[in-house]
């Protein structure tokens, strides 16, 4: 049962390995579209600037700025997305800590039973030992069998 509680564990924490891994990558593509988002933001404002010396500029900005904010639109949407599945991936991470926990404490009880188990066995024969080593018939100490 040791053995397979060990396998247990081991499996666990790579699966907790392997989303935290999931998770990290979420994270990193959050990041990418975050930057994307604050990039096009910037752009936005370098075009507004261009866009008030130049008067050709000034005619095609406001298509611009449409489009801009329409794709700013959609890297918000996607980073909510992101950050939902970043908290379900978290949730799962959550699942499978608790069960490699679980498991872990199962390890600990048996080998505790296990340890007390030697422990009174050991005990008993000491026990032993001391009674056969002291008969008061024999006087304080009887000689060793």
């Amino acid at each position: 049962m040791k053995r397979t509680l060990r396998q247990l564990i081991r499996l666990s924490r790579q699966q907790l390995d392997e989303k935290r891994r999931e998770q990290a990558e979420i994270y990193a593509r959050i990041d990418q579209a975050q930057g994307q988002s604050e990039a096009l933001a910037q752009q936005m404002a370098d075009e507004a600037v261009f866009a008030q010396a130049d008067t050709m500029a000034r005619m095609a900005y406001p298509a611009f700025a449409r489009a801009a904010m329409d794709r700013r639109a959609a890297l918000a949407e996607r980073v909510a997305a992101l950050e939902r599945e970043a908290e379900a991936k978290a949730e799962e991470i959550r699942q499978i800590f608790e069960e490699a926990k679980r498991y872990e404490i199962m390890l600990d009880r048996q080998e505790d039973a296990a340890k007390r188990a030697a422990d009174r066995a050991e005990q008993a024969d000491l026990d032993e030992i001391g009674l056969t080593r002291h008969d008061p018939a024999a006087g304080p100490l009887a000689p060793d069998p």
